[in-house]
Parts: structure tokens; C-alpha cells; sequence
């Protein structure tokens, strides 16, 4: 049982960081299945069901508050800094499944708090914020680059490379949404080569790859960012960043 749900919540995390958030749902239900076979509580449970709100955004966005909810009580009942953030997350996912990126971002910088002095959760919520800030509708370019140079600096100086490519693909979808086609180009040519893609971004993905549809030089420059390393990509996004921040 322990093993089954630790397997599957492995194959959820597979699954939502290649593009993939219903079978990455399916996952996180089959780990949370295991152990509540075994009368594991949701306090045992929490990765399994942060890894459940995050595929329902995309996957199943109206299962997103029922897990969110099993997560909140965890944080009520046993109040330590994982599950008060893996709560803080979970609601912030809420907002973002209901469309309300401002929300949502306001709740992820509240989550960046939390986290203050514990790199891999600060780098969490940071990487949250660059999601919520690719998918507002209405940002002035420096706030928005702000988020993103933040996000990144942090998650790329603590080599925390599962991180860094969601940073990095929901910057390119804000630049698709901000006139920035070519330099949205660059970074999906790599993470496209790479085979990096998370189920979060799935749409803001899609509509920026409908952006490029057509524009002169874009793929060149997919096959310019494919080419390059993933130093040089985060060298290349970030110097992009400090031209219009």
C-alpha cells in the first residue's frame, strides 16, 4: 500500500510536468486510493493530494476546491510549515481554476511569506506567482517581469530545475501574451526539444503556440532555443527580462 501510493504519486508528478494533467490526475487519485486503503489519514496524505488540485485545474477544475478543502483541514488540524503551505497553495489553485489569476497571485506572495527561509518552499510559491502573473489579463510589463526575474532568480541559483522550467514556460506564454512572439519562440523550442511541459500552463501554452501560428521568425528562433543549453536559456530569459523591467 505505501509503496503503491508513493509510485503513483511519482507517475502524477511524470505526468503533470510532461504536458499531462489528466493522466496526471488519474495518478494522484490511484496514491490517495492506496492510502486511504490502508487508513492513512489526509495528514499522511498531502502530496498525493496537492498533486490532485494541481492536475484538476486543467484536468477536472471543478474537483480543484474538494482537495483544496481536505488540504485546509490538514493545515487547521496539524498546523506544521509543509502543510500550512501545501494548504496555501491548494487555495491559490482554487482561484486560478476559477479564472482569478489576480487573486491567485495575491495568495501565492502570502505563501511566499510562509516560506521565508526554507528554499524549496519559497521557491514553490514564487514559481506559483510566475504561473498567476502568465495568465492576467490585464499587467503592466514591469510588474509583470518583476514576478518573473524573482521567480527565476531564486529557483535558478538553487538548482531547483523541476521549477525552473515552469518558470520558464510560463514566461514564455507571457511574452506571447505581451507582443514578445520571437522571444516566447526561443523558450518553447527548448523546452519543446527537451520534452518540458506542465499541465498547469496546458491552455496558456496552447494559445501562445496559436500566437506564434504565422509570425516571420519564429521558427527560427525555436530552433535557436533548442540548440542552446539550459544555462544559456535562463541567461537568455533573464537578460530578456532586464530589458523591459
Amino acid at each position: 500500500g505505501v509503496a503503491h501510493r508513493l509510485l503513483w504519486s511519482a507517475v502524477s508528478e511524470a505526468r503533470v510536468n510532461t504536458g499531462d494533467p489528466v493522466g496526471g490526475l488519474a495518478a494522484a487519485r490511484r496514491s490517495l486510493a492506496a492510502g486511504e486503503a490502508r487508513g492513512q489519514t489526509d495528514d499522511e496524505l498531502v502530496r498525493p493530494l496537492g498533486l490532485a488540485c494541481m492536475c484538476a485545474i486543467t484536468g477536472e477544475p471543478d474537483a480543484v476546491e474538494g482537495f483544496a478543502d481536505r488540504l485546509a483541514g490538514v493545515a487547521a488540524q496539524a498546523p506544521s510549515e509543509v502543510n500550512i503551505t501545501a494548504a496555501a497553495n491548494a487555495a491559490g489553485y482554487v482561484l486560478l481554476a476559477r479564472g482569478e489569476a489576480d487573486a491567485a497571485l495575491e495568495a501565492y506572495r502570502q505563501m511566499d511569506a510562509l516560506g521565508r527561509g526554507i528554499p524549496h518552499l519559497q521557491g514553490v510559491a514564487l514559481k506559483n506567482m510566475a504561473v498567476a502573473a502568465s495568465q492576467l489579463a490585464l499587467t503592466p510589463r514591469a510588474e509583470g517581469s518583476t514576478t518573473f526575474v524573482d521567480a527565476l532568480d531564486h529557483v535558478y541559483r538553487g538548482r531547483m530545475w523541476s521549477l525552473v522550467w515552469i518558470v520558464l514556460e510560463a514566461l514564455a506564454v507571457f511574452w506571447a501574451r505581451s507582443e514578445r512572439p520571437l522571444d516566447a519562440a526561443v523558450i518553447l523550442g527548448y523546452l519543446d526539444r527537451h520534452g518540458r511541459a506542465n499541465g498547469v500552463l496546458l491552455d496558456g501554452r496552447r494559445q501562445a503556440l496559436d500566437v506564434l501560428q504565422g509570425v516571420p521568425g519564429a521558427d527560427a528562433a525555436g530552433t535557436e532555443g533548442a540548440a542552446m543549453t539550459r544555462d544559456d536559456l535562463v541567461e537568455f530569459a533573464l537578460g530578456g527580462l532586464s530589458g523591459c523591467a
